[in-house]
């Protein structure tokens, strides 16, 4: 086949691999191999692979990857840009010197070396014997749970996401509205908002909440609508930084859900998101442990619970729990990750960078992976490597403009800096919050603005604390607020809070006073004892613990 046949004159659905060049490409797995190396990909990297596929040997406009993969014409050309390098990594390929994909002068990208269809399934038999039937039937049986879990595995969303399953988001879970032609509206619009929300971009996220509010105009008491729309708030506060007015709208929300069935327990975990996305943990936990109850067989709910664990400083119980999802089933989206920073934080590096690296390899679109990267970088003093990473970075979360200014500070940059904490204190504003750690560091630097703006802050804080945030990095962006303030003790106070809370970071607590956002005549060595004393407890607990044997060893 050269380059200029039609690579598609064969249906695409009928084709079980492609050979591009060395690679090869399985669509039921939906996974790339190159020189024995097998890469699964989340669902919008094959999406946009298949459009290069499907286009060649015509390059793919940015319009027909935006129509295609993001199926929205509202995607940036930095979103575009950020699939194609995720999908150029699983291929091994060099965009300097690039053997697979090459990017087209004014947009676009197109596959180079030639497509060729390598396995077509085997013609059926019109009369299967009794035992070929029964394996056709498990072959159908497998491919349909082999698809479900990529769906559960592949979504992307905060910790706290449900499952889909089909028999309790139909119309007959959704109350009174189950007939007529509103209900068939709302069904219809609730399909096209699920899609929308599992793609895990913002913008997608917002086409998702305007669907959802849709299908609820038309159905109010629609059980799936209400729950959609919850998580959809939700994520708006946990994954994209904005108020924690949605997350209070979600709250709402699963609770109209759980009156209609308390007994759904999808609902429950929407309601566990909305408290997790304030700050809220032990109701959070509560709530996700009502869901497990209703589905103990679900294993994103004690993955969720983990995440929760691991923020209180329990790491070993944190850990068991993650051992516990992944015999229910394939790694939650978050899983990875989550490991691999307990591991971190318990002083167990090898095992958290292996797991560091399946997080990286399997999910590069964890919106709070990045940070993570970045924040290392600092940590370690590769101010550079921090700022090229967040210069390539296609989301721009609060906490990202807050690293770069510390890893412009790093750099010696001081101007620099100040303008990227001030542009992450815009940033913050326009979602409807604030980016503590920005003002502080502006108000170290006498900035005006800041210098007014502070004590407001402060008191906006300390009341979400009032209201049940037991969020421990809060309290260190407090004592970042106490510190600007001239006040060492109370800084002091506020890093201690956030130790009883669960705080275990120890390399980002001297990190900041490296950097001079915790002063230093704070004297942080009783604090820093008093958590590796902790550390040493739970790290003991991890290793003497032989169900966590699988965790400890270095992952494939």
């Amino acid at each position: 086949m050269t380059a200029e046949d039609p690579v598609l004159s064969t249906p695409r659905a009928t084709v079980g691999r492609y050979g591009v060049g060395d690679a090869l490409l399985d669509t039921h797995q939906r996974s790339v191999t190159v020189n024995g190396t097998t890469t699964p990909l989340t669902d919008l990297s094959w999406r946009f692979l298949m459009t290069l596929l499907d286009q060649a040997p015509d390059p793919a406009a940015p319009e027909t990857l935006c129509r295609e993969v993001w199926d929205s014409p509202h995607v940036t050309p930095e979103t575009i840009a950020q699939r194609a390098r995720q999908v150029r990594q699983a291929l091994g390929d060099d965009p300097r010197a690039p053997r697979y994909i090459r990017t087209i002068r004014g947009g676009g990208y197109q596959l180079i070396p030639p497509v060729e269809i390598i396995e077509q399934p085997a013609p059926t038999a019109l009369a299967p014997g009794p035992n070929r039937r029964w394996q056709g039937q498990l072959g159908v049986a497998a491919a349909l749970i082999l698809a479900l879990t990529y769906i559960a595995w592949s979504r992307i969303n905060a910790p706290a996401e449900p499952k889909r399953t089909a028999p309790r988001l139909t119309l007959a879970s959704a109350g009174a509205n189950r007939d007529g032609p509103e209900a068939n509206r709302a069904a219809e619009l609730i399909r096209r908002a699920d899609d929308y929300r599992l793609r895990g971009v913002f913008e997608s996220n917002e086409i998702a909440i305007d669907l959802y509010q849709r299908a609820l105009a038309a159905a109010p008491d629609h059980l799936p609508a209400l729950i959609g729309l919850s998580l959809s708030l939700s994520h708006k506060t946990s994954k994209y930084d904005y108020s924690d007015s949605y997350a209070a709208q979600a709250a709402d929300l699963a609770d109209r859900a759980l009156v209609l069935n308390p007994d759904a327990d999808h609902a429950w975990a929407a309601r566990g998101l909305a408290d997790d996305a304030r700050g809220r943990i032990s109701n959070a936990m509560d709530y996700y442990q009502r869901a497990s109850n209703i589905d103990p067989n679900e294993p994103r709910y004690l993955s969720n619970i983990a995440y929760l664990k691991q923020v209180q400083g329990y790491l070993h119980e944190a850990l068991r729990l993650e051992t516990e999802a992944l015999g229910k089933g394939p790694p939650t989206f978050f899983a990875d990750f989550q490991i691999a920073v307990a591991l971190s934080l318990a002083g167990l590096p090898d095992a958290a960078d292996a797991w560091l690296k399946r997080a990286e390899m399997l999910r590069p679109d964890n919106v709070f992976l990045l940070g993570y990267q970045v924040e290392r970088h600092v940590e370690e003093q590769r101010f550079e490597q921090a700022l090229e990473l967040l210069g390539n970075a296609t989301v721009n979360l609060n906490d990202h403009d807050f690293l770069r200014g510390l890893a412009l500070l790093g750099a010696g940059r001081f101007e620099a800096a100040l303008s990227a904490f001030r542009e992450g204190q815009r940033h913050a504003q326009a979602r409807g919050g604030d980016c503590l750690g920005c003002v502080a560091l502006l108000a170290r630097a006498q900035d005006p603005e800041a210098v007014t703006a502070l004590p407001a802050l402060k008191r906006r804080a300390q009341q979400g604390i009032a209201d049940g945030n037991q969020w421990p990095y809060l309290h260190v962006d407090l004592a970042l607020l106490a510190s600007a303030e001239g006040d060492p003790s109370g800084a002091l106070q506020h890093l201690e809070q956030a130790v009883a809370l669960g705080y275990r970071d120890t390399s980002r607590l001297r990190m900041l006073r490296r950097l001079g956002a915790l002063p230093a005549e704070l004297d942080l060595s009783p604090l820093l004892a008093q958590i590796d004393e902790q550390i040493e407890a739970q790290r003991a607990l991890l290793e003497a613990d032989p169900a966590l044997t699988g965790l400890l060893k270095p992952q494939p």
